[in-house]
């Protein structure tokens, strides 16, 4: 693979035995492949399954990504941030009809990375202090935010906290 500079920067496409493309503004020059084996390996076809929940994750999830790693290198998008945290995690496996349908299984993914500190929620309820702020029907974003970095020393306003419940599809942001 090469970067292109100059005028043959424009290309896209093939020509001959090389491929240009474009990535982030630079023109990429590559080998053109010929022939390709799908070998179809159990092994391969596991690795292609457990995608597919993460990919379809990230799909239903995507609007509200943006941002949600703090620290990616410059030129990871946030789908690539999203896969390669996850590959990591507990794998979840669709088969092709189940992708096809759109279904996903929501697994205990990493949706968020930054400097704050993850909030643990056990019996559905939070290590964030609230003082004697009592969540209702009434309790204002901004009565939230207050009690959040009043309580927390570890929160500022200008910060920006997630929520988001994958059973009951529930998702709020939150900026202090």
């Amino acid at each position: 693979m090469a970067v292109l500079k100059g005028l043959i920067r424009k290309m896209r496409g093939s020509a001959g035995d090389f491929t240009f493309s474009k990535k982030q503004g630079r023109t990429i020059v590559s080998e053109k492949i010929s022939a390709t084996t799908n070998r179809r390996t159990s092994a391969q076809q596991r690795v292609r399954m457990r995608w597919a929940n993460i990919i379809q994750m990230y799909k239903g999830i995507m609007p509200l990504l943006d941002c949600a790693f703090e620290n990616k290198p410059q030129g990871v998008s946030d789908y690539n941030m999203f896969v390669k945290v996850n590959m990591q995690h507990q794998a979840v496996y669709l088969n092709k009809s189940q992708v096809s349908g759109g279904s996903c299984v929501v697994a205990p993914y990493t949706i968020t990375q930054g400097s704050l500190p993850s909030i643990v929620v056990a019996n559905d309820v939070t290590d964030t202090a609230l003082g004697s702020l009592t969540i209702d029907a009434s309790t204002t974003v901004a009565q939230f935010a207050n009690a959040v970095v009043a309580n927390n020393a570890d929160y500022n306003y200008g910060d920006q906290i997630s929520f988001y419940d994958g059973v009951g599809s529930v998702f709020t942001e939150v900026a202090l």
